[in-house]
């Protein structure tokens, strides 16, 4: 009788990342690919990991088709242009990038459908359609400046700050250019190591790498506060990667508990996370509202009265530069606001 014992790997996620590619006679091939598995899926812990939101980030979809639009910190709101999607050309300075959401939903929802009034116009939600939300949530969110007129119907702010950020998927395409300070002729890009354990552990936890080469892996290990262990043959990888961590930096992180060490994990950066039902539903915000709307009913008509004073060749020259307007940038960039002033 014999016995034998089979061990079954299994295979967690292909990540594809792209590299330099070198002139050569066939196609150049751009990206190279990392195979993360394991012995038990069920048993496998991933830190999903996050960058900062862009305009065109976030979307597979062309930016030019996106619905984007910009805030002025004066309140002026208008549509990016193509450039500004495609980040060509720098927004205007302290503009506020926000995505045209819906704030309504197909299917006519009895209590959801209603005549909502908008910078004095009276809408309803379209046919087969209902609002995302009940008088009062409506209300809110009108109230939060969390609404914005579109050609179509009302539409829903979604800043990029409302989200900190978005996933990194499994193509990494930030991975290619020249690694700084080569030492080593198969030496690794850092921020791939990096991902790699940033991805698959966790502060405290034990790294291995057979391999050393010029130390890439031992010298991120380090900058993520995990403890490493680097196995190499030959004396000149060895004699680079401890010269490597020897003279390099590391920042200092703040534990979560100092008493039981790095292995509590670190105090990480929060980000928000602000979504349309965050605010529809939060009735915290009724009090301050409650406070601060007769507040600004009688300074909008303060406003209003000053509004009566102006001269007809005031008003002229107001109609003039909008017509001027109009012609110069099309008829797209008038806004409300213009039109009411």
């Amino acid at each position: 009788l014999f016995a034998f014992s089979v061990t079954y790997t299994f295979k967690v996620v292909n990540i594809g990342y792209k590299k330099a590619a070198p002139q050569t006679k066939r196609i150049k091939k751009g990206f190279n690919y990392l195979l993360w598995y394991c012995k038990n899926i069920e048993k496998v812990e991933v830190n999903k990991l996050f960058q900062t939101r862009t305009v065109a980030e976030g979307t597979t979809e062309d930016p030019k088709k996106l619905a984007l639009w910009l805030q002025l910190p004066n309140g002026f709101e208008r549509t990016l242009t193509t450039e500004e999607k495609r980040e060509e050309i720098q927004l205007p300075e302290g503009a506020m990038v926000f995505r045209a959401d819906k704030v309504r939903d197909s299917g006519a929802l009895e209590h959801k459908v209603f005549e909502f009034e908008f910078q004095g116009e009276k809408l309803l939600p379209g046919r087969a359609f209902a609002w995302r939300g009940n008088p009062n949530e409506m209300g809110r969110l009108k109230k939060s400046n969390r609404l914005v007129r579109t050609q179509q119907t009302l539409a829903f702010k979604l800043f990029l700050s409302d989200s900190g950020g978005v996933e990194i998927t499994s193509m990494w395409e930030d991975t290619a250019g020249k690694i700084p300070d080569m030492a080593y002729v198969v030496q690794t890009h850092e921020k791939i190591i990096s991902r790699c354990i940033l991805m698959t552990t966790k502060p405290g936890d034990l790294v291995l790498d057979p391999t050393c080469g010029s130390g890439t892996t031992a010298c991120a290990a380090e900058k993520r506060g995990r403890r490493w262990i680097t196995i190499d043959t030959s004396r000149v990888s060895i004699a680079l990667a401890r010269q490597r961590l020897l003279t390099a930096k590391f920042d200092y992180f703040k534990l979560n508990d100092k008493d039981k060490g790095v292995g509590c994990g670190f105090v990480n950066k929060t980000v928000p996370h602000i979504t349309l039902k965050s605010i529809a539903q939060n009735v915290a915000l009724d009090p301050i509202f409650k406070k601060h709307d007769p507040i600004l009913a009688e300074k909008l008509k303060v406003l209003n009265k000053a509004l009566k004073t102006a001269t007809p060749e005031t008003r002229k020259k107001l109609k003039q530069k909008l017509f001027e307007k109009q012609r110069n940038e099309g008829k797209k960039s008038i806004t409300d606001a213009d039109r009411r002033r």
